[in-house]
């Protein structure tokens, strides 16, 4: 799992992983890591939920890929990346 969670978040854009670096492992608070990147306090919880919510799930979509190869690849063909319906403000927060 944790090699996963190590490859979904090396798939994140940088301003994304920064967010995450900063907020879990230096342990800074959201005010004190917007006031690290430039950005404030709300844009920082912003795209630190859009990020978990995305990270999950990938990291399920992953699962789900594992799990199907595991098998013997006979479920395979049923496991497809799942389509994620943003509204349009969460998708233009995972691009900022």
């Amino acid at each position: 799992m944790a090699a996963l969670l190590k490859k979904g978040i090396g798939e994140l854009p940088e301003r994304e992983r920064q967010v995450l670096a900063l907020y879990h492992f230096q342990e800074m608070t959201m005010k004190e890591t917007g006031a690290a990147l430039g950005i404030g306090e709300s844009r920082v919880s912003q795209i630190h939920t859009a990020v978990l919510s995305r990270l999950r799930i990938r990291l399920r979509d992953m699962l789900d890929r594992k799990a199907a190869f595991a098998d013997g690849g006979a479920a395979t063909a049923a496991v497809r990346p799942r389509e994620v319906k943003r509204r349009p403000a969460l998708a233009a927060a995972a691009h900022a």
